[in-house]
């Protein structure tokens, strides 16, 4: 990978073990409606947890599987914090929801 596809991966990377922590005993939650993300965006998806992290805001998508048991992992997003960026352009003006988890399960 050349040095510009990197860097637009690298923050993916440094925060990937963090994961676990977004569905950890206390998770942060919204429905997710793109269509008030502003400025817009491709991210789809219909459940989003969250947490700030290190400086930075860290998102996990998720969708229903096809028969709705489950939901699995779509996208996976950081916005680092900065003094122009609050880290709050997905979860903004969105609907919180309450979370627990009940089970995790291996998937095959």
């Amino acid at each position: 990978m050349n040095k510009k596809g990197f860097n637009s991966q690298k923050d993916k990377l440094v925060f990937f073990y963090l994961i676990p922590r977004l569905v950890s005993d206390s998770p942060k939650a919204i429905y997710f409606d793109k269509s008030i993300v502003n400025p817009t965006t491709f991210v789809d998806c219909k459940l989003m947890f969250y947490d700030k992290v290190q400086n930075a805001m860290i998102h996990l998508g998720l969708e229903p599987k096809d028969d709705n048991t489950y939901y699995r992992p779509r996208t996976f997003l950081i916005e680092i914090i900065t003094s122009k960026n609050d880290g709050s352009k997905f979860i903004k003006n969105q609907t919180v929801i309450s979370a627990s988890i009940k089970s995790k399960v291996a998937i095959r």
